[in-house]
């Protein structure tokens, strides 16, 4: 089965089937990655010379303490690649661009939570306490090309069903009746307003799209809301 992350953006004109806006409501984000000539930490006097960037979606997760904020994405994302030596996130939030730190990162689950820090309240989604069921009616909250908001009401499979009557699935991915466009991997999936995936790619094969699923999720960032809540 090839699975396809949504990340990069392309700059091609595409058509969303629900509502557009240019500025995301919250707490849906968009997320950029800046690319930069010279080392991961630079001295005085090097070049800086921005040479790149990628776009992707977030979603506002939680407080992490007075004025910091998390921020989840996917890994992939974030991930500048080896040839890249210094990557910086910023995130776009209460209307303008707030510059971010990755504090930490999955690969097989491909999350990644950015730390930022805003002088504005955020919003924060919450995360649903018990996964979907299966069929449920959800919402996704992507940014196609990392710029334009894009809702789409879908419907969310744990499983596919076959033509012999067997069931396809992806390890730790639920299935929705849509395709994502480039820029739309880390965007929210809720049901009843409520966070139960995150935007991934697509299955070409399938003709579905493929979200993280919720018990990842929660697993990911347990020791961070739970540090958050506890005021550590």
């Amino acid at each position: 089965m090839r699975l396809i992350p949504a990340v990069a953006s392309c700059g091609v004109a595409l058509v969303c089937s629900a509502a557009f806006s240019a500025d995301p409501p919250s707490p849906y984000v968009a997320v950029r990655v800046d690319y930069f000539r010279g080392d991961p930490v630079p001295a005085a006097g090097t070049d800086t010379t921005k040479i790149g960037e990628q776009r992707g979606s977030g979603v506002v997760v939680g407080e992490a303490n007075s004025g910091t904020w998390y921020v989840l994405t996917n890994a992939h994302v974030i991930d500048a690649g080896e040839d890249i030596k210094r990557a910086e996130p910023s995130v776009f939030a209460a209307g303008e661009w707030q510059k971010g730190r990755v504090i930490a990162a999955d690969d097989e689950s491909d999350l990644a939570l950015v730390r930022i820090r805003s002088a504005s309240a955020l919003q924060a989604v919450k995360v649903s306490q018990a996964k979907p069921p299966n069929a449920a009616k959800v919402a996704t909250h992507g940014l196609i090309g990392g710029r334009t908001y894009c809702l789409r009401p879908t419907e969310l499979r744990h499983a596919l069903p076959l033509a012999d009557g067997a069931l396809a699935w992806a390890p730790q991915r639920f299935y929705v009746r849509t395709t994502f466009r480039s820029g739309e991997s880390g965007g929210a999936v809720t049901f009843e307003d409520r966070l139960v995936g995150l935007i991934y790619g697509n299955d070409p094969a399938a003709g579905w799209g493929l979200v993280v699923d919720h018990a990842s999720i929660v697993r990911f960032l347990k020791p961070f809301l739970t540090e958050a809540a506890s005021g550590g």
